[in-house]
């Protein structure tokens, strides 16, 4: 089961404060609570070792984040659309993906995001963040080893609140058939 941003931004804070205690015992070097890995090593040394760990954490974290938001927003877009929501963005959407909707037809989350943008004005800033950090999660998932382009990179604190700003901008109210 999917775990909801809330939940995965929680998990993020933990771990991050745990990594802050590793790193204190570490460079502390107090040797009833080092880590094996660090007995041998110069404070450099494990100062660079836990800066690494914490990144790929993090890196780790956003990813988990955004594709949360993703799934989560994906679903709850379609069924805002579905359930024949009278509100005026929901009708643009739903008249933009009618024969998609009719024939089952995937829809694509970021055409879902631009027809959105399009019918409320007010959320184009926080969509083209999301669309941007989509970009960045796929790059994440699929290829590292490409060049990285030119975009902000996210930290989970980042990702968390603009899933805040999306959700508190969106009061889905979806009717219960």
């Amino acid at each position: 089961m999917q775990k909801h941003p809330s939940e995965v931004y929680d998990d993020w804070q933990k771990v991050e404060e745990a990594i802050l205690i590793l790193s204190d015992n570490a460079v502390n070097s107090r040797s009833d609570c080092m880590p094996n890995w660090a007995i041998n090593l110069s404070l450099p040394e494990i100062r660079a070792q836990v800066d690494e760990i914490y990144q790929e954490t993090q890196l780790h974290y956003t990813f988990a984040l955004i594709a949360t938001i993703e799934g989560i927003f994906n679903s709850q877009i379609k069924l805002y659309v579905d359930r024949r929501s009278k509100i005026n963005t929901a009708k643009s959407l739903r008249k933009a993906f009618k024969s998609r909707i009719t024939k089952k037809v995937y829809i694509k989350f970021e055409d879902i995001l631009d027809r959105w943008k399009k019918a409320d004005s007010r959320i184009k800033p926080i969509v083209a963040k999301l669309k941007q950090w989509l970009q960045y999660r796929h790059w994440l998932a699929h290829g590292r080893h490409w060049m990285v382009h030119y975009w902000t990179i996210p930290d989970p604190n980042a990702v968390y609140l603009l899933y805040q700003n999306l959700d508190l901008f969106i009061s889905f109210n979806l009717p219960t058939r």
